[in-house]
């Protein structure tokens, strides 16, 4: 047996009385006004929404908030039973799950944004595209650079690619970023020529192959010479600020 308040007077009663003794009005009315207005209804609710928060995926955010507000109103209404506090306990349970994982998703997929942007790329004129599998020495760098030239000059230089793997690769050489401002081209000529490979040709006015699917054993090595030379320009007018820049690229096929 428990006491109630008589809503009526105050007098404190039995719960299983039917009417107050002290001003005879009928308890049954007065038992359920209590109970609608002693928090008991906003207790079950936050242990519903509580238990709901944690078995409803993506509403369990907002159902956890529904029932802290529901248990925060029965606390108000002077209810501390088990069921408001189960409730609101659950309630907070669900949000820190979801910050958790909020925080996790946040921690990983920062980390993950810093590995792909932190992944090193290639500088637009580097000799060489996926460094590491295949090594390149050049001979004063990759950039071939013509100006101011004299009929029959002629310049090289050479280059070694390396297979540091065991596996076999192919490759290939190009020119890459060519600016070719003489006009009369065909009096520029380059030479490339490596163990089983020779070009000869005019310098190029655009990017261009050189040669493609080169084959390199494991552990192999491969040395080229580029030479580049001037032709007889006596017969021809020559603009000084003509020139010819180009680099050289290696590519893993």
């Amino acid at each position: 047996m428990a006491l109630i308040k008589c809503k009526e007077c105050g007098k404190q009663v039995s719960d299983e009385a039917k009417q107050c003794m002290g001003c005879g009005i009928s308890l049954s009315t007065n038992k359920q006004n209590n109970y609608d207005n002693d928090g008991s209804g906003q207790a079950t609710a936050a242990l519903v929404l509580g238990i709901l928060s944690l078995v409803v995926p993506f509403l369990g955010v907002i159902l956890a908030i529904i029932g802290l507000v529901m248990a925060n109103k029965a606390k108000k209404a002077g209810c501390t039973n088990g069921l408001r506090t189960a409730g609101f306990v659950l309630s907070i349970i669900t949000l820190s799950l979801y910050l958790v994982m909020m925080l996790f998703l946040i921690i990983t997929s920062g980390l993950f944004f810093k590995r792909v942007t932190n992944i090193p790329k290639p500088n637009d004129n580097s000799p060489i595209i996926q460094p590491g599998r295949l090594d390149i020495t050049f001979d004063g760098g990759n950039e071939i650079v013509l100006d101011n030239v004299k009929s029959g000059s002629t310049e090289s230089k050479n280059f070694t690619i390396t297979n540091t793997s065991s596996a076999t690769m192919y490759y290939i050489i190009k020119w890459n970023n060519v600016s070719n401002t003489y006009n009369n081209k065909d009096r520029y000529v380059y030479e490339i020529k490596g163990s089983n490979n020779k070009l000869e040709t005019i310098l190029p006015s655009r990017d261009d192959t050189i040669f493609s699917k080169i084959e390199i054993k494991g552990n192999a090595e491969h040395t080229y010479t580029i030479t580049w030379t001037v032709k007889d320009l006596s017969d021809i007018s020559v603009n000084n600020n003509e020139t010819f820049v180009g680099w050289i690229r290696i590519e893993i096929q």
